[in-house]
């Protein structure tokens, strides 16, 4: 499965260091966000370089200090991993849930997908599962959750700026990532408080 393969790099790339200095701690030395400074990294890396460079040979000291002190960002060292268990039970009682095939909203399956997010993810995956049988069978409906709550929409959060945490993703998943980036533009960090009640307990749910 080269698309699993895919995730647990990316997911490793993240505790790599730049220049010898762990992301946490270039962050606090340019003082901007971790999310930034993985941008520069992807986006710019020369430009990048030449900051710590300079950084090097006038704060030296500074960079000593930070390092020994080990500056650590918990939502940084330790990816998110969702834990698609919770969700089957959440979305359909773990299979059990009699109108799994027939949801008024249009969902359908173990994981309750839309046709259309249904298409989008087995087509990034390389698969060619139809959605009205595919949703129904668990070890399938199981991968392509797993892509899209692991894969994809971290991706879309980061493609948005957007923290990736168990709450974004969820969000996400319940509501759309569009939705979850108009309430980040307008209220950052407070966004669930201003999500509907639906996700709200949704991610209640999980925890």
């Amino acid at each position: 499965m080269n698309w699993y393969k895919k995730r647990l790099k990316e997911a490793g790339w993240k505790s790599n260091l730049f220049m010898g200095l762990s992301i946490p701690v270039i962050a606090t030395l340019l003082g901007i966000s971790i999310l930034k400074v993985n941008k520069q990294i992807e986006e710019n890396p020369q430009a990048l370089s030449q900051q710590i460079q300079q950084l090097q040979t006038t704060d030296n000291d500074l960079i000593s200090e930070l390092n020994q002190e080990n500056i650590v960002d918990t939502n940084y060292n330790q990816p998110v991993d969702i834990n698609l268990d919770k969700i089957w039970m959440i979305e359909s009682s773990k299979g059990q849930d009699p109108n799994m095939d027939k949801n008024t909203s249009g969902a359908r399956g173990h994981f309750q997908f839309m046709q259309n997010t249904w298409n989008e993810i087995v087509g990034k995956m390389g698969v060619n599962w139809d959605w009205k049988n595919g949703s129904m069978d668990y070890n399938k409906s199981k991968q392509v959750a797993d892509y899209h709550l692991n894969t994809r929409i971290p991706e879309m959060l980061n493609y948005y700026n957007i923290p990736d945490s168990i709450e974004t993703r969820l969000g996400a998943y319940n509501w759309g990532v569009g939705n979850i980036k108009k309430l980040w533009d307008k209220y950052g960090e407070d966004w669930l408080k201003y999500s509907p009640t639906e996700t709200q307990g949704y991610i209640a749910k999980y925890k």
